[in-house]
């Protein structure tokens, strides 16, 4: 795959830009294409001209898009809103794009829609998932996930917005227009298509083990007896209020999952001393603070 990136500055410069592309595109048989676009802005009427330029000049070409914190294009912090045109090398790859509203369905509904999409589509080696962020624990999507072939990689996660403090984030689709309560999934393969998908995090554990002693879900209520907001205020000196996310997220928990270390990041902090987490957290299991380590993430 390849990718040709745009950084939205304006609409002629834009329409400039996507006019030329539109010679290459042609020129080389009109090769395998969707465009991205990541923005910023969350506002749709601000949206609509880019997808709608797109259209304009590729009119059989799909188009997703997600909200983001910030963009980055040639190793720069960019402008508002950027585009990609994810381009595929072999005429025999191929990919469907679907897009799910959870204010409609539920998590486990759309996780069975994903599954069967694969099962439908065996030519499917990869499942993409840009996922908004949602009032409730994301367990049941994952666990709904099981189902997929072994042989099938899933990566993605939550998209955000400029406030990361805040809930509201979004993505937008030519299949499904534009929603705050979505799911949007890319399924790519192809017998020329190959995958590789790897987990870093750049996280690295400080301070000791911390064993859950009590939790229901994705309420984290203690850690070794005592009420899970202690330890970011017993080592941390964060205060319970409403800045609790934005400073914790510096120091989110590594948790053990199966033989396997995952990051959670606290989303918010109650008055009764729990922690309101992105998915569920198991009784027993062990969780330990951690920061982030540059020098682990260039490796």
């Amino acid at each position: 795959m390849k990718n040709r990136i745009f950084a939205f500055k304006d609409m002629m410069q834009f329409e400039g830009e996507l006019s030329l592309f539109s010679k290459w595109y042609k020129e080389h048989g009109s090769p395998t294409m969707y465009f991205q676009i990541h923005s910023v802005i969350l506002e749709p009427e601000k949206l609509k001209p880019v997808w709608d330029c797109l259209e304009n000049f590729f009119p059989d070409v799909p188009w997703v898009g997600n909200s983001t914190s910030g963009n980055i294009v040639d190793c720069e912090v960019a402008t508002e809103i950027s585009v990609s045109a994810v381009i595929f090398e072999k005429p025999t790859s191929k990919f469907i794009v679907r897009q799910y509203d959870y204010s409609r369905e539920s998590v486990g509904g759309i996780a069975q829609n994903i599954v069967g999409e694969t099962k439908e589509n065996p030519w499917i080696k990869a499942v993409e998932i840009y996922h908004c962020i949602s009032p409730f624990s994301t367990t049941a999507l994952c666990e709904g996930l099981d189902g997929l072939a072994s042989d099938i990689q899933v990566f993605g996660g939550i998209v955000c917005s400029p406030d990361i403090t805040s809930p509201n984030s979004c993505v937008f689709s030519s299949e499904e227009g534009y929603t705050k309560s979505g799911l949007l999934v890319l399924f790519y393969g192809g017998p020329d298509f190959h995958v590789d998908s790897r987990k870093i995090s750049g996280w690295k554990p400080i301070g000791r083990n911390f064993h859950v002693t009590r939790s229901e879900g994705n309420i984290l209520y203690e850690l070794g007896g005592i009420p899970a907001y202690g330890v970011y205020n017993k080592y941390l000196n964060i205060k319970n209020d409403q800045n609790f996310f934005y400073n914790a997220l510096e120091f989110p928990m590594l948790y053990e999952h199966n033989g396997v270390s995952i990051v959670r990041a606290p989303g918010s902090s109650n008055p009764d001393g729990s922690l309101t987490m992105s998915s569920d957290i198991d009784e027993g299991s062990i969780i330990r603070l951690s920061y982030g380590e540059p020098g682990l993430i260039v490796d």
